[in-house]
């Protein structure tokens, strides 16, 4: 748990604005993130229940605090604490912790989020040194413009922001709570050409006032070397005099510094959890246990796609990026042999997001399908001790391996669904050279090749697709009348009977066994 921050040394580091309510004792905070329904919470999460305006909506955030596996549950006292308020959240284990009178959110979120940061491994201390260093550059920041600052990275995550936001717009409130801009606002601001001109130019953006109450803003391109690699926000009723850009000119170039530290931080970081993660897979003593936030269950999955020549190490980073984009508050990816692979709480398979309807790791995976179509999730069986990850890895090491040669194709495969291809191909992977022993696709293969036609692949297709002519002809956009012909004539220039059971296992693990490119060597207008 070095990796976490105990409740009492928490609530110690934030005394003044939050108090314990209800400790049900062993709890430890790893973040502290926002209540959403439609984006649950993870293991070790302090979930900051902003829109619980009475005690049946803290009893509500704490149900979905503990769907979710987090740790606790901040919320503004609503009158006095009832005894059945604090029973629930004893029952489900979930710490209460109840905010000072007068307290913002804004506050409450940077003390904690501060104490959580500080409490950290070794290195943790370096981090929340130059974050809290980044938090006094906002505040200069507003002292120079007389606005109310943020400062985002090119993600339009929130890394630091200046004093009196409470003054701003809902929007802005939501963003620095939430540490992420809601997607509705990021649309408004992409909408107006924002993003593309940060990427190309230094020059600040003024942006007017837009729907729902979003308040006008100047926006100044954070960059190094020339790389746009933030950008500071700023609430202003109208563009920035030159002057006063002038004197932020300095700032911004201590905050660019600082975003670098940060950024190299982070790498480093990652590399960190990247070995840590490595070591656990492999069953290595010590592998990794401070970084799981809590015994499970666990799923190690499998990420294929992207650009197969990269380096492992590359691909492993750029699964990293696209996980965090996808939502993912802290994947734990990294590679092994080659392969790139993730540590997934049960959880993320199991807890639907009410906003999409669908379970959160298939519906990731089927995003990203929609980018790029080489990318899949095959996902191990579950383990419910950390000690115990070697064999959910090999798991999916064995359904990647089907996928690769086209035997599994969804966006997403679970062990446990995958049964079937699995135990054909362990009896293909038992008989080596099972395509070169002969038969009849042997025969087949030779016939194709020689005259263009396309009995092997009719009849792999066909064992593939349950034996059903209809599904096989729609497959290969033929007649079904045309499915039966070719079986019937396979079945002439073989001599097998393929009603027969004993033969039709032993050509379908031959199908099975058959490299799917070698069965498609029709030449178009053959039977």
């Amino acid at each position: 748990m070095d990796r976490m921050l105990s409740l009492a040394a928490l609530a110690h580091r934030a005394d003044g604005v939050v108090a314990v309510v209800v400790d049900p004792g062993g709890v430890h905070v790893a973040d502290v993130v926002l209540d959403d329904p439609s984006a649950p919470a993870g293991p070790g999460d302090l979930v900051l229940a902003v829109s619980a305006r009475d005690l049946h909506g803290v009893r509500a955030a704490v149900s979905r605090a503990a769907a979710s596996g987090a740790a606790a549950v901040a919320a503004r006292r609503a009158g006095e604490w009832d005894e059945g308020t604090a029973h629930l959240a004893r029952k489900h284990g979930i710490a209460l912790v109840g905010l000072a009178p007068g307290s913002s959110w804004t506050h409450v979120w940077r003390v904690l989020r501060d104490a959580v940061a500080s409490g950290g491994p070794a290195g943790t201390a370096d981090r929340s040194s130059a974050a809290s260093d980044l938090f006094a550059l906002a505040d200069q920041a507003a002292l120079v413009l007389d606005a109310p600052v943020t400062v985002e990275d090119t993600a339009s995550r929130v890394l630091a922001y200046s004093f009196h936001q409470d003054l701003t717009d809902s929007a802005r409130i939501a963003t620095i709570v939430g540490r992420q801009v809601p997607d509705a606002i990021v649309a408004h601001f992409r909408s107006r050409g924002v993003f593309r001109r940060l990427t190309v130019s230094d020059a600040p953006v003024f942006v007017p006032a837009g729907p729902g109450g979003i308040l006008p803003r100047t926006v100044v391109p954070i960059r190094a070397g020339g790389l746009w690699i933030g950008a500071l926000w700023a609430v202003t009723e109208s563009a920035v005099p030159e002057p006063r850009l002038a004197q932020l000119h300095e700032v911004v170039a201590q905050i660019s510094l600082h975003l670098v530290r940060l950024r190299a931080q982070a790498d480093l970081a990652r590399r960190d959890l990247a070995a840590s993660l490595r070591s656990a897979l492999r069953g290595e003593p010590g592998g990794a246990g401070p970084v799981a936030p809590s015994d499970g269950p666990w799923r190690v999955v499998s990420l294929l796609g992207l650009d197969d020549t990269m380096d492992p190490v590359a691909r492993s980073d750029l699964w990293d990026a696209l996980l965090r984009r996808a939502g993912w508050a802290r994947p734990l990816v990294t590679d092994v042999d080659a392969a790139v692979v993730a540590v997934v709480d049960e959880r993320r398979l199991t807890v639907r997001r009410a906003a999409e309807g669908a379970l959160p790791l298939e519906a990731t995976f089927a995003a990203l399908r929609a980018e790029d179509p080489s990318v899949q999730g095959l996902a191990g069986g579950t383990v419910a001790r950390w000690a115990d990850l070697p064999r959910s890895l090999a798991q999916s090491a064995e359904l990647a391996a089907l996928a690769r040669v086209g035997r599994l194709t969804a966006p997403m495969h679970r062990w446990e669904d995958s049964w079937g291809e699995v135990v054909v191909g362990r009896a293909v992977a038992s008989t080596p050279g099972l395509d070169e022993i002969g038969g009849p696709f042997a025969v087949l293969l030779e016939h194709d090749a020689r005259h263009g036609t396309a009995y092997v692949e009719t009849l792999a297709t066909w064992f593939e697709l349950g034996q059903s002519p209809e599904e096989t002809g729609r497959a290969l956009h033929v007649h079904t009348n045309t499915v039966r012909y070719r079986l019937r004539k396979a079945a002439e220039l073989t001599g097998v009977d393929l009603d027969d059971s004993t033969t039709r296992l032993a050509l379908s693990l031959q199908a099975f066994a058959l490299p799917r490119g070698r069965a498609r060597t029709r030449r178009p207008g053959t039977l």
